[in-house]
């Protein structure tokens, strides 16, 4: 059965060592190929210095937004640190991670407890890991979070807009309540045309989800076992 623990790393040399009293460096997530991360700092000059260690340590570094005490920056996590270490045991880190008085706290979705006790016992190579909190996970409360913001930029506007007003008009409901021919007469298109937009607008938009899934290696693991179909949650 899968579990949800919670762990505390210590990284030796790793920016979390950097971080102490009121200051915190938070990964929100990881989209794509890159993280973004919430820092704050207790003085300007503070911040200052982890975002210089941050652009130090991150590929693609990029600053978001900055006030005098809190900035939000994107970049690339180094191929060899703790994330991409999770990952390799077949584990998924629920976001966010916060890195905070030198130690780097993480919830991680393992697949098993024997998978999470190899993890650990990896992780102590980094300078040291200890187990929080441990709890049974079932199907039911398997949860993946998808960038909605991303799915949706791969659609151009009339793909976007072709889809928004199929889903509020009720053309993917059951029994369908309009039609493409209805559709395509709001948008002066004719059915094909509108037709093409929205099959384009699908397309895009499962083969981001199924994705997203795929990466998921204990949701497609319950997906598999489960012949796709996952239990209902409890009201």
């Amino acid at each position: 059965m899968p579990v949800e623990a919670r762990v505390r790393v210590h990284h030796r040399g790793c920016l979390s060592e950097k971080t102490h009293d009121g200051s915190t460096i938070t990964q929100i997530g990881a989209p794509g190929h890159s993280s973004i991360f919430l820092v704050t700092g207790e003085a300007p000059e503070e911040l200052d210095e982890l975002l210089r260690d941050l652009e130090a340590r991150l590929s693609g570094f990029s600053l978001l937004c900055r006030s005098p005490l809190v900035a939000m920056a994107r970049g690339g996590c180094p191929p060899s640190g703790v994330e991409e270490c999770i990952a390799s045991y077949g584990c998924s880190i629920l976001f966010p991670a916060l890195f905070s008085d030198a130690r780097e706290f993480y919830r991680v979705l393992a697949p098993t407890r024997d998978r999470l006790k190899q993890l650990l016992e990896r992780l102590q190579e980094f300078g040291g890991a200890n187990l929080e909190a441990l709890t049974d996970v079932g199907a039911e409360a398997l949860q993946v979070q998808v960038d909605l913001g991303e799915v949706a930029g791969q659609l151009t506007k009339k793909q976007l807009a072709a889809l928004s007003t199929a889903v509020e008009a009720g053309y993917y409901d059951s029994p369908r309540r309009t039609s493409t021919e209805r559709l395509a007469v709001s948008f002066r298109l004719s059915r094909t045309t509108f037709e093409e937009h929205l099959r384009k607008a699908e397309s895009k938009v499962l083969r981001s989800v199924m994705t997203i899934i795929g990466s998921h290696p204990i949701l497609a693991q319950v997906a598999r076992a489960g012949g796709g179909r996952f239990p209902a949650r409890p009201g």
